[in-house]
Order: structure tokens, then sequence, then C-alpha cells
């Protein structure tokens, strides 16, 4: 198996994907609208449910302290972003965080392959990682897949 291409079913439609093509690059200022706009387009729902009718200036002001402090990454799949990470160092773990792939990237395998990237990583340090999700987000099936597990609940 050539494990620089992957292959997914997806409604009986089969697609590969180079995984080659993907790549991470640290995030530059010129970035901020872009990370802002991808994480409105790719969670758009998420919000909506989580706080109602969707309002700019509070969504703005909220990624501006979700992002506070972090050095993502842009996910680039043939050189065009397609989305965010985010892994940071702790004193005894790794977080991962502001993770979004935009809609029409969704599907194709590019999120599991970045977040196995990224946990080799922390596996190669020899930590754990952290994350948090809305419980009703999917990502939380991809999360499990990789071996995460719930250890805390907040409402």
């Amino acid at each position: 198996m050539d494990y620089r291409k992957i292959r997914i079913c997806y409604n009986n439609i089969v697609m590969a994907i180079d995984l080659s093509s993907i790549r991470l690059v640290p995030a530059k200022d010129t970035d901020n609208e872009f990370l802002f706009q991808a994480r409105k387009e790719s969670s758009l729902w998420l919000i909506e449910r989580v706080w109602g009718k969707y309002d700019e200036a509070f969504q703005r002001r909220t990624y501006a302290q979700e992002m506070e402090g972090l050095q993502p990454d842009v996910i680039l799949y043939e050189n065009k972003p397609a989305g965010c990470c985010c892994l940071m160092k702790r004193e005894d773990h790794y977080s991962f965080s502001a993770f979004f792939v935009l809609p029409e990237y969704q599907g194709k395998g590019i999120g599991t392959y970045v977040l196995k990237k990224k946990l080799e990583i922390a596996d190669a340090d020899g930590l754990p990682v952290r994350l948090r999700h809305w419980n009703f987000n999917p990502a939380a099936a991809l999360y499990a897949r990789m071996g995460f597990r719930e250890i805390g609940r907040t409402e």
C-alpha cells in the first residue's frame, strides 16, 4: 500500500487524494482574516447552535480570544488554504485546538492526515494530547477513531 495516498469511500463514490499535496505552514498575521472566515464557514452551524443567530462582531471577539497566544498552522491542500490547526506544547501535555477544515475539503481524509501528523509530534515527545470540542460536533467520531477518550465534560 502506498501510504502517501488514501482512498475513501463516501456514498459509494471512491475518492483518492495524494497526501503529499497536504502541507502545514505557520500562519502569518496576513492569514488572520482567512482563518476567521474559514472558522466561520466550517463551523457556522456549530456557532449558531451554541450562540443562536450569528453575530459577526461577537464572533470576531470570540475568535480573537480563542486564538490569543496560539501559533496556528494553515492547512494547505494543493497549495490552497483548506483549514487550520494548532498544536501547542504545555508543561505536561500538548493542546490541540483551532482545528477546522473548509467544507469543500471535508470528507477527503485531510483532517485525519493532519491530526495524525500532529499526534506523531506528541508521540515523539512522549506526551499526551488534550483537546476540547462541543459534544455534538461530528469531529468527535474522528477523535475517537484516533484514540482519544473523554476524560471530562463541562456544561
